[in-house]
């Protein structure tokens, strides 16, 4: 396996490990486990990929247009699932693109999915080429050595 099949094989896997666990416990505690995955990513921060791509105009107007909280009955506010899919969009746009942030965005992809029933298993906003050119990845993909991906797959059992 190349190194940026590892790199995009992690970025699946967390997806796929997230959802499950929102599924399971729809009130799981996604940032304390953020905060464990953040911690194993962020001394990679100084490396970053040459940039962000850019995500199609009439895609994230669809998507910004969705209704992002409510207020429920008892006047608090809650987020919709859709807050998880605006999360995707808006770490390219306020995040340098390390490898922390671009898995930051497979965790929100894999919350998105596991806060809502989707169907389409495979989409553009799951797809780590959505994100970041293939010499981006495969510049940042030599960071993802064992200990990186065995850290995180831990963290998600």
């Amino acid at each position: 396996m190349d190194d940026v099949d590892k790199l995009s094989l992690l970025f699946e896997k967390i997806i796929e490990r997230v959802k499950r666990l929102k599924k399971e416990d729809p009130k799981f505690k996604q940032e304390k486990v953020w905060k464990k995955i953040e911690k194993i990513l962020k001394p990679l921060d100084k490396h970053k990929a040459s940039g962000w791509k850019n995500i199609k105009k009439d895609l994230k107007e669809s998507i910004l247009d969705l209704p992002e909280y409510y207020i429920d009955g008892r006047g608090n506010k809650k987020i919709t699932h859709e807050h998880f899919l605006m999360e995707q969009l808006r770490i390219p746009e306020r995040q340098d693109p390390t490898l922390k942030e671009i898995l930051h965005i497979a965790y929100y992809a894999g919350l998105y999915k596991g806060s809502k029933n989707i169907n389409k298993e495979k989409d553009k906003m799951d797809n780590i080429t959505t994100y970041v050119k293939k010499d981006g990845v495969k510049k940042l993909a030599d960071l993802v050595d064992d200990d990186v991906v065995n850290g995180i797959m831990e963290i998600l059992t």
